[in-house]
C-alpha cells in the first residue's frame, strides 16, 4: 500500500507542506507541496478536527492565522485575527 502523509514545518514566517511518502525498511523520503507565508514568529499550529483549516498561531504579535486544506494538502489564507494578551504566547489547540 502506497499512502503519504502530510505535515507542516513552521520556519517563523512561513508554513512548508511536505508529503511524507512511504519508503523501504520503515524509512521515508520527503516532498515539499508548497510554502504559505504567515504573520512573523509562527510559533505553533492546529488543524481542524476535519482536517479542512489549519490555524497557525504567531506568538510574536499574538495572532492566529487561518488556512483552508486543499485535496493535495495546499494552503490557501482566509483571515487572521490578533487574541488579546496572546504576545508572545506558545501553544494552540482547535475542537
Amino acid at each position: 500500500m502506497n499512502r503519504t502523509a502530510r505535515l507542516a514545518a513552521m520556519s517563523g514566517l512561513a508554513i512548508t507542506v511536505v508529503a511524507v511518502a512511504p519508503g523501504t525498511g520503515g524509512g521515508g523520503t520527503l516532498q515539499p507541496l508548497g510554502t504559505t507565508a504567515t504573520d512573523a514568529g509562527t510559533v505553533d499550529a492546529t488543524s481542524s478536527a476535519d482536517g479542512q483549516y489549519l490555524y497557525a498561531e504567531t506568538g510574536a504579535n499574538g495572532i492566529v492565522d487561518e488556512f483552508r486544506v486543499g485535496s493535495g494538502g495546499s494552503l490557501t489564507p482566509i483571515g487572521s485575527v490578533t487574541v488579546p494578551g496572546a504576545v508572545g504566547a506558545e501553544g494552540i489547540a482547535a475542537s
